[in-house]
């Protein structure tokens, strides 16, 4: 009796640890596929983000180059008025090439495309270029 008590002991003892092992197998090809499921996603992710980025970049470029434009523009318009009054025009047009420029270069230097970044660096551009269509607005009121 002792011996098909330790004989059924043993077997299920087998049993249980034979299960376990499959067990195991069945949670790493799962832990696998989940690792698999959650790259694509990340690379997804990552893809768009830089189609975002970059859709994002050719917009605000479009506006440096429209800006630069108006720029040269308000450069060649002639204002009638005493020196003091074209002094502060070419001075303020001055100011305007210099943000353009600045927006520009903030827009160059954006390097990391995660979502932490992004949002405070299309925040911070906006509001720069927002800035400067005032500055130009102020300006053309003139």
């Amino acid at each position: 009796m002792k011996k098909s008590i330790l004989l059924s002991a043993f077997s299920l003892f087998v049993s249980l640890t034979f299960l376990s092992c499959k067990n195991n197998e069945e949670k790493l090809k799962d832990a696998q596929k989940d690792m698999i499921q959650a790259q694509k996603k990340l690379i997804k992710a990552e893809s768009e983000s830089m189609r975002q980025y970059e859709n994002y970049r050719m917009k605000v470029s479009k506006r440096i180059t429209d800006n630069e434009l108006a720029i040269a523009d308000l450069k060649i318009k002639a204002i009638d008025g005493t020196m003091s009054q074209k002094e502060k025009y070419n001075a303020q047009v001055e100011k305007l090439e210099i943000k353009n420029m600045e927006l520009k270069q903030t827009l160059d230097a954006y390097g990391s495309y995660n979502a932490d970044t992004w949002d405070s660096f299309k925040k911070d551009v906006d509001a720069r270029a927002a800035a400067l269509e005032k500055d130009f607005e102020a300006i053309n009121r003139k």
